[in-house]
């Protein structure tokens, strides 16, 4: 007698599943073929190009760039015809990179993708400011830290395209539903999401120097916060108004405290600029978690230099100038560029206190009385514009 072979109820459950599964594969599919045609018709209106592969009848100056795919994903370096490119060094997998993004959720091109996360600062403040109903509370914007290929905290496809890539680099990455969340929402990014990641500020980073910077940033937000200095715009909700003493820009990674900035006259004063010929006396300290108890190592201020040759006869002060240092903001070997650049939109007659991370300051390399990975504090007073 024939054996029953025929399919038993326990597995019609099976079947559906695997039926809705196929079909939802195909719905990835499908989504993803479109996200494609609508990716490539975004670049065809800019002018840009797949590398190695333009149309023959293609007009030379309608080319305005080039996309490479790499691993599904569509990569577009906006600034890669700037001079100098070719001598920047070049990322590889296994390297540890920083980079600012925004991340934003693609329609149809670049310009009306609406953000879901960045951690930019004038990205955030410019939503925070046209958007009432933006949240950006406990959103970093410190620039993120990676190593390429193998950290958790971004998507694989976009640390993927990274290789090749080179300092200085501001990068687009175009990703299909396929390579970034695919059928599943992730927050406020719904199922079957076209991605743009824009990286900027592209730069390689030494690891144990990056995590010394990383402990560095905390200890500086530690120590203004414990003296109620908040960072401009990004008050935590609730702060009391009294418990407020101040506030802080960061500027280029720099930290910045002016300390006497609630001064009544000081809104009519002119804001220095970057080329502004200027004069000032400063403080140089080695930071370590509070500016009044760190170490001097450099400065030009008569009072303080007596203090050390009687409290610290190690130091040799001898040759250093009680002059007010004169500078031309932005372009003097003698400080360090974090330092001038900090510089920009303060006032005469401001006291300013500057922070540095390692990253920032003299990084792995000792200078003089500094160690290597040191936290540095710079106080400015006596500011004068002088050209």
């Amino acid at each position: 007698m024939a054996r029953y072979t025929g399919i038993g109820w326990g597995v019609i459950p099976v079947v559906a599943a695997a039926l809705s599964l196929l079909v939802s594969c195909n719905k990835l599919a499908d989504a993803t073929d479109s996200s494609k045609t609508k990716i490539l018709a975004s670049f065809r209106q800019q002018g840009i190009y797949e590398r190695n592969n333009i149309p023959e009848d293609t007009n030379p100056n309608s080319i305005k760039g080039y996309y490479d795919i790499i691993g599904g994903a569509y990569r577009y370096i906006t600034n890669e015809n700037r001079d100098g490119r070719a001598d920047a060094q070049e990322i590889s997998a296994g390297d540890s990179v920083s980079f600012y993004f925004d991340a934003r959720i693609f329609v149809s091109s670049y310009d009306n993708s609406k953000t879901y996360f960045t951690n930019s600062y004038s990205r955030i403040k410019y939503l925070g400011n046209n958007n009432p109903e933006f949240d950006a509370s406990g959103w970093s914007s410190d620039s993120l830290r990676i190593k390429v290929g193998s950290d958790p905290e971004i998507l694989k496809s976009v640390q993927n395209v990274l290789p090749g890539c080179r300092v200085g680099d501001e990068v687009r990455i175009y990703l299909p539903p396929n390579v970034a969340y695919g059928s599943k929402s992730n927050g406020v990014v719904p199922g079957k999401s076209t991605l743009i990641f824009e990286l900027t500020s592209l730069r390689m980073l030494d690891y144990e120097l990056d995590e010394a910077a990383k402990a560095s940033r905390t200890a500086i937000t530690d120590y203004l916060t414990a003296n109620g200095i908040f960072r401009r715009y990004n008050v935590p909700e609730g702060t009391p108004e009294a418990s407020i003493a101040g506030y802080y820009d960061i500027v280029g990674g720099a930290y910045r405290w002016i300390t006497n900035e609630s001064r009544a006259d000081r809104a009519d004063l002119p804001a220095i600029r970057a080329g502004n010929d200027i004069s000032f006396y400063f403080d140089s300290r080695i930071f370590t978690g509070n500016f009044d108890n760190a170490a001097t190592w450099s400065t030009n201020i008569a009072d303080r230099i007596d203090y050390l040759a009687v409290n610290n006869p190690g130091i040799d002060t001898s040759g250093w100038s009680t002059a007010p240092l004169k500078i031309r903001v932005g372009s003097d070997t003698r400080i360090l560029n974090s330092v001038q650049n900090a510089l920009a939109s303060c006032r005469p007659g401001d006291i300013v206190r500057i922070f540095l991370p390692p990253d920032l300051a003299y990084g792995n390399k000792q200078t003089g009385l500094v160690p290597a990975k040191s936290t540095l504090a710079y106080e400015l007073t006596n500011i004068e514009i002088t050209e």
